[in-house]
């Protein structure tokens, strides 16, 4: 690269020249010197010496420019040798006359060796047609010319490269070409890989029995099977795009459609069932599942699905009727549920309210003033609409289990005063509550369940004729002889709840299926027929087992069997005289007005310096600004923008030490062990009187 240096000139060089000049202009315009007055002579001398200085300063600014240039040169051949891709400078006749680091390196030689070597000679003997051609049409067309091919280093090693070339002038003024040398090995091996990758796809796609497509991010359909086509009839062109949508039944064509588009726009997994037309013309039903598809940097780049026939499924399903009304019966038990849920959550709120309140006017009045009598009244009133939410959450499955200790009479009895209204006059009720019956181990709620539901189906016995409906409450011991019909039980100590009606009774051929699950004789619209069953499953679930007896025309008797439990084995649970207090600080959360504004006033009449939202998000900020500000956290689970859970986990990222209360009615999405594994401290059931939110509010800030 030295030939291709501009020379610059040095001082003696200019000196050189200036005296010449010199000689040259004295020659022109000879004078004589003596002739000249003292004043031109100053003159002269004068003009002289400022151009002399003008003269030094030029030649200044010269080195300046001289050294700058030197440092651009020297820089650019810093760059030129330093470059990560390859230059070579080949002459018209094909030599090589000068390259950089990288091409020296590409290319397994020193520089020196590779000048006046033929660059030809480096090319891959298949390829050397390719690069003819990019020589011809550089000198033909002085445009720049690109292609890829594969070069051979002096050690024999192929690579593959990608060369772009340019034409230029050396120093002489000669046409040269200069190539710009690139190894694109590894991107010439990820094609490959991506080829092969492909092929492996179409022959697994094209080996099973599932229809395949995929499609772009245009939402249109760019691949279809060899499956699919056969399938179809179709050709790739005839399917492409929306064209598979013409074989899709008018029926089901718009609802596919939107299914598949709204997925589309969400970007989510979906699955849909329809008819298709095959190319005998007969529409099969179709289970095509979609889901979207990201490279390997996550652009996101379409859809693949693959369908199955599922027309023998459907039509087995259309077939069985039995199989169809019990999944009708399945939704409508499944939407009763969420109702009750739903209406549970607003009524535990109001609930809370009024309990809350109820206890902070209490404290106001002295304990032997009618004021507090009264009071007293609401709370339990209070506390029995609480036992009834419990049961609305147990029918719809989104109440927990908590089997107890429990003496069943007081819950026998409040399960008639809610039975009786339901009832038709014409229907007598008896009840018998054997003194000092025994204890059992079992979930109130559910014992409460199963009396209401032995309790309607016998009203529903007698509503035409009318008659007696009997509750018996009594202690049994059942030997080994009493128990052979059930295997599973141990004999000893049991409580009977026995359940009687004088009714049209059940006929013997289907007694012994009245316990399957949605077996019912009763007319559209008075039962679900899943009464029997859950009390059948509560009652194994407690150890103890169910009877029947029925005579057509006289009535039926449910007999129900729970072990019983020792009353020393039940720890006596001491009331809590003194409601615990504190000066802690709280962040105290609910989206509910009156509930936060309670929360408030119950635990600052306690000592605590309480502070409240009403919007999670707003709790989240004020608690991101000042961590350090709340020793506790008390947030209600259900809220829009975040739940309670979402919201304790975000405070817990930023400060997992803080011990956080999850108070909810009813949640399908938590439960208290979910609550726990995930670092909540608390977790506390709707209403919350103020004995139970501060001993739980003190044993969280103890730990």
């Amino acid at each position: 690269m030295t030939s291709e240096h501009t020379h610059i000139p040095t001082d003696v060089d200019l000196r050189r020249r200036a005296e010449e000049v010199e000689q040259r202009s004295a020659a022109q315009s000879p004078e004589d010197i003596d002739s000249l007055s003292a004043e031109e002579i100053r003159r002269r001398f004068h003009e002289l010496r400022v151009h002399q200085i003008e003269l030094e300063m030029q030649n200044v600014q010269l080195r300046q420019a001289q050294v700058a240039l030197e440092v651009l040169q020297a820089r650019y051949f810093d760059l030129y040798d330093m470059a990560p891709v390859g230059y070579c400078t080949i002459s018209r006749q094909g030599l090589l006359t000068a390259t950089n680091l990288k091409a020296s390196e590409l290319l397994g030689l020193a520089r020196g060796e590779l000048v006046g070597q033929r660059f030809s000679r480096y090319i891959h003997a298949e390829d050397n047609d390719v690069y003819y051609l990019l020589r011809k049409q550089l000198f033909e067309s002085c445009e720049p010319q690109s292609c890829d091919l594969r070069m051979v280093q002096s050690g024999g090693t192929v690579f593959w490269a990608h060369l772009s070339s340019t034409l230029a002038q050396d120093e002489s003024g000669a046409l040269v070409s200069r190539i710009l040398l690139s190894d694109i090995t590894e991107r010439k091996q990820a094609e490959e890989a991506l080829r092969e990758s492909e092929l492996n796809f179409k022959t697994l796609a094209d080996s099973g029995q599932a229809l395949i497509w995929t499609a772009g991010t245009d939402k249109r359909c760019n691949y279809f099977n060899r499956v699919w086509l056969e399938f179809t009839g179709h050709t790739v062109e005839q399917e492409n795009g929306d064209g598979w949508l013409e074989g899709v039944h008018i029926d089901d064509r718009q609802h596919c459609h939107e299914i598949y588009v709204g997925a589309f726009d969400r970007r989510e997994k979906f699955s849909m069932v329809y008819r298709l037309r095959r190319s005998d013309g007969e529409y099969r039903w179709l289970l095509d599942e979609g889901c979207p598809r990201y490279d390997s940097k996550g652009t996101f780049i379409g859809y693949i699905g693959h369908c199955l026939d599922i027309t023998k499924l459907k039509r087995a399903d259309e077939e069985t009727k039995t199989l169809h009304a019990q999944l009708l019966q399945a939704h409508k038990m499944e939407a009763i549920g969420t109702l009750a849920g739903g209406i549970a959550h607003d009524f535990n709120n109001i609930l809370g309210a009024i309990l809350g309140y109820t206890e902070i006017v209490s404290d106001i009045f002295p304990p032997d003033s009618i004021a507090t009598e009264y009071l007293d009244k609401i709370m339990k009133a209070s506390y029995r609409a609480a036992n009834l939410v419990k049961q609305i959450l147990a029918f719809s499955r989104q109440a927990n289990i908590e089997r107890v200790p429990l003496k069943p009479g007081s819950i026998v009895e409040e399960a008639i005063k809610l039975l009786r209204p339901s009832l038709p006059s014409t229907i007598t009720i008896t009840l018998s509550i054997a003194a000092g019956n025994k204890l059992i181990f079992a979930d109130p709620t559910q014992v409460h369940q199963i009396l209401m539901n032995l309790g309607t189906n016998a009203s529903h016995a007698m509503e035409q004729t009318g008659g007696t409906l009997g509750i018996i409450l009594e202690d049994r011991e059942l030997s080994q002889e009493n128990l052979q019909y059930q295997p599973e039980v141990q004999p000893g100590k049991f409580v009977l709840f026995s359940v009687s009606d004088t009714g049209t009774g059940i006929e013997p051929e289907i007694l012994d299926k009245i316990f399957d699950p949605y077996f019912t004789t009763k007319e559209v619209g008075k039962g679900t027929g899943m009464g029997l069953s859950i009390v059948h499953g509560i009652v194994t679930s407690c150890g103890g087992f169910v009877t029947c007896e029925s005579e057509i025309g006289k009535g039926t008797v449910f007999n129900i069997f729970f072990p019983a439990i020792e009353e020393r084995a039940v720890s006596e649970i001491k009331p809590m005289n003194v409601t615990p207090s504190g000066t802690e600080r709280i962040l105290f959360i609910d989206d509910e007005v009156m509930l936060a504004e309670l929360g408030k006033t119950m635990l600052e009449r306690l000592g605590y310096d309480v502070t409240i939202r009403t919007s999670s998000l707003e709790a989240l900020a004020i608690f991101q600004k000042q961590p350090e500000r709340f020793d506790a956290v008390i947030t209600d689970q259900t809220m829009s923008d975040l739940t309670g859970m979402d919201l304790a986990r975000q405070i817990l990222q930023i400060r997992p030490d803080i011990p956080i209360i999850l108070c909810t009615g009813y949640s399908t999405l938590i439960s208290e062990e979910q609550a726990k594994v995930q670092g909540v401290k608390g977790f506390a059931m709707k209403p919350l009187s103020k004995n139970e939110i501060a001993t739980l509010l003190r044993k969280v800030l103890d730990e």
